[in-house]
């Protein structure tokens, strides 16, 4: 979780600005953590919790989490900053 946290914590505002610039930096930030926290604060351990009631197996979870984590970092990988 610290290190997990800790990276994303260091990597998002500098990827946001360099992304989106500083003039309206502050609402597009938000929304970024937004969207951490209440989308996936709330979708990530409901799901979850319903896909190891139903299968009775953590390998499915920890499968569908470590897809969702190699998808995300090829996402994070296909973010290029906009030009100037």
């Amino acid at each position: 979780m610290g290190f997990a946290f800790g990276t994303m914590t260091a990597v998002s505002a500098p990827l946001t600005s360099d992304c989106f610039g500083l003039k309206h930096f502050g609402a597009i930030f938000g929304l970024v953590f937004t969207a951490y926290g209440f989308i996936a604060g709330i979708i990530g351990p409901s799901l979850s919790g319903y896909i190891l009631d139903f299968t009775g197996n953590f390998k499915l979870v920890l499968l569908y989490l470590g897809i969702f984590c190699l998808l995300s970092s090829f996402l994070i990988l296909k973010v290029r900053p906009t030009a100037r």
